[in-house]
């Protein structure tokens, strides 16, 4: 695989199925002042979360010392299908692309793990951690747990529906809070 470290990379993350690829140096976002005036005006409404750890949002180099850059990549939903002709009469929306078929963090994240995975192979000497967008509800859920450690799981099931306005099974939310991965029966 010839080229510059970028086209190398972007190569891989096609051949892993993701037909968006960029590359961008870890560094301080230039949102400080921003972040900071719509935290103050009260803009996170009952995010309470997005308070917290503001420092990390805005350089993630504190979090992730030994990083160095970004792979950004972005993978396509089927779209849903059209609404109805008459979906006013109904007074139904429609559903978000993402809810339609099987749930798509499994999915990317296997993509992005393999992806590491050939990146490892390619770029001898480096380090991958790969993440869907699930972290903000795990950070909210162990905030809620800090500040009271008595919560149930039924109880953050209940504040991750309130807060994020979804739901999720209680078991697939214990894994993420340990930190493990849901097992696969061998066919």
């Amino acid at each position: 695989m010839a080229g510059t470290r970028e086209e190398r990379i972007a190569a891989a993350a096609r051949a892993a199925g993701f037909p968006l690829v960029g590359c961008v140096p870890i560094e301080p976002l230039p949102v400080e002042p921003f972040l900071a005036a719509w935290l103050a005006d009260g803009r996170a409404g009952e995010m309470t979360y997005l308070t917290r750890r503001t420092d990390v949002r805005v350089d993630p180099r504190r979090q992730f010392p030994w990083a160095r850059s970004l792979v950004c990549v972005g993978f396509p939903y089927r779209p849903p299908a059209p609404p109805p002709v008459d979906w006013r009469t109904t007074l139904r929306g429609r559903i978000a692309a993402y809810t339609v078929g099987p749930d798509y963090h499994r999915h990317v994240q296997a993509r992005l793990d393999r992806l590491g995975e050939v990146l490892a192979e390619l770029f001898a000497g480096t380090r991958y951690l790969s993440y869907v967008d699930t972290g903000a509800i795990i950070e909210h859920i162990r905030s809620l747990k800090a500040s009271t450690p008595s919560l149930t799981t039924t109880d953050c099931v209940k504040a991750v529906q309130d807060t994020f306005g979804i739901t999720v099974h209680r078991r697939s939310l214990e894994r993420a809070l340990a930190g493990k991965k849901k097992l696969r029966k061998s066919p």
